[in-house]
């Protein structure tokens, strides 16, 4: 067993620098995990509610797989699946008498972002692209964010020359832009943050 395993191994190795010395220098596929948050995240309405509630972002993570098709040296097609959670601090705007606080909601979401990658002067990149959210929250206190996003991000990058590739992104996302059940004047969540992770190029 350890004999075939040894096999195989040398086998990737052989056709991952077969791959990177090819006279294209472009990798087949990168896949990789990333990791986003430092940043904030507001539901706001569109159009505004007079006298409703407010919504201030407290905080928020996403996980993700990412998967890279390169289609030229500069540009590339970006996909892959991302698990959110985000937590938000609702304002009750109600007279002065009444003794309810503000009080955290929690939102959860599962996503697919699929976008463009455009790399330049070989250490950074513009992304951007669209994305559709599954709302899974228990609660129902935030407005269903289930639907399709944008995105857009300006983003570093170390490309290593065993395969890979370590990144840093700074985006903007605003979901729900295209709701699939929108019900009078409908909440989006607008976050901004700080997208990292790694790369492995095959």
């Amino acid at each position: 067993m350890k004999y075939i395993t040894s096999i195989i191994i040398a086998i990737l190795i052989s056709i991952s620098s077969f791959a990177q010395e090819s006279e294209s220098d472009k990798p087949f596929l990168k896949v990789g995990i990333s990791y986003s948050s430092f940043g904030n995240n507001p539901i706001v309405y569109s159009p505004s509610l007079d006298g409703g509630a407010g919504y201030e972002g407290v905080d928020f993570y996403t996980i993700g797989f990412v998967v890279i098709k390169p289609f030229t040296k500069n540009l590339e097609l970006e996909t892959g699946l991302e698990y959110s959670e985000h937590t938000i601090k609702i304002i009750p705007n109600l007279p002065p008498e009444n003794t309810k606080m503000p009080y955290n909601a929690e939102k959860t979401l599962w996503s697919i972002p699929i976008g463009i990658r455009y790399n330049f002067l070989n250490y950074f990149y513009l992304n951007g692209g669209a994305f559709l959210d599954f709302d899974s929250s228990l609660g129902y206190e935030l407005e269903n964010q289930q639907g399709i996003g944008a995105y857009i991000g300006l983003g570093a990058k170390y490309d290593f020359n065993f395969g890979l590739s370590l990144f840093l992104t700074p985006y903007y996302k605003a979901h729900s832009l295209i709701p699939f059940k929108k019900q009078g004047s409908q909440g989006h969540l607008m976050e901004t943050g700080f997208k990292m992770g790694a790369l492995y190029a095959f």
